[in-house]
C-alpha cells in the first residue's frame, strides 16, 4: 500500500492541481458567484482527497465523481460537455481517496483525447450489476490504436512526447484497481473515441 501512496502523490504532481489557480482572478470579478464558486472548489478538494486518509471506510463512489469533476471544472470548461446518469448506488468498502485518482486520471486522460474534437464529450455513468459496481468514462475522442491499446497499462509506457508524461499513471490505475478487487477493460475505436470500464466488488463492513 505505501508504494501506491508514493505513486499517487506523484500523480498528483504530473496532473498538476495547480490550475484551479488560474481561475482565481476570475471568480473574483463577480465577488458573490466567485465565492460560491471557490468554497465548491475548497470543498471538493476536501472531499477528493478524504483529508489523506488511507483506511478503508464506506464511501459511495458517486461522491467520489461529483468531487473530482468540481477538482476539474477548469479544465472541463473548455468546449467539452460532460454527461452524468449516476445510478442510485450502495456504498462499498474501499480507499475513497485512491479511488478519487482514478476518476482523476481516467478523465484527463479523456480530456487530452478530445484536445483536437469538434464538439467534444465525455460520458460517465454509473451502474450496479451482479453485486458489483460498473463506472464507465467514455470520451469521443481520437482513440487509441490497436497496436498501442494492449500496452496502455504496462508501466512507463506512453505515447506523449518526452517530458509530458511519465507513463505510470494508467499503471496506477489499474493497480488500485486491482488492490480493490476489481477489474478495468478499455474499448476504443480510432477517430470515434474510447470507453474504461470499471467493476468494483460491493464490500460491506462487517
Amino acid at each position: 500500500m505505501h508504494h501506491h501512496l508514493i505513486q499517487l502523490q506523484a500523480l498528483i504532481t504530473q496532473q498538476d492541481l495547480d490550475f484551479i489557480c488560474e481561475d482565481v482572478a476570475e471568480l473574483l470579478s463577480d465577488t458573490d458567484q466567485g465565492l460560491i464558486r471557490l468554497r465548491d472548489i475548497v470543498q471538493g478538494l476536501r472531499n477528493f482527497s478524504h483529508d489523506g486518509n488511507t483506511e478503508r471506510t464506506q464511501y459511495n463512489l458517486n461522491e467520489g465523481i461529483d468531487s473530482t469533476l468540481t477538482v476539474l471544472q477548469s479544465e472541463l470548461k473548455n468546449n467539452i460537455k460532460v454527461r452524468c446518469q449516476l445510478a442510485t448506488l450502495p456504498t462499498t468498502k474501499c480507499n475513497p481517496g485512491e479511488l478519487n485518482q482514478v476518476f482523476l486520471n481516467l478523465i484527463m486522460n479523456a480530456c487530452h483525447a478530445l484536445s483536437e474534437t469538434r464538439d467534444a464529450q465525455i460520458d460517465i455513468a454509473t451502474d450496479t450489476e451482479d453485486d458489483n459496481i460498473v463506472i464507465r468514462i467514455k470520451d469521443n475522442g481520437s482513440g487509441i490504436p490497436e497496436t498501442v491499446l494492449k500496452s496502455i497499462f504496462d508501466p512507463f509506457f506512453t505515447t506523449k512526447p518526452v517530458g509530458q508524461g511519465t507513463g505510470m499513471g494508467l499503471s496506477i490505475v489499474y493497480g488500485i484497481i486491482q488492490d480493490h478487487q476489481g477489474s478495468i477493460n478499455v474499448t476504443s475505436t480510432e477517430g470515434q473515441g474510447t470507453c474504461f470500464e470499471i467493476r468494483l466488488p460491493v464490500v460491506v463492513t462487517q
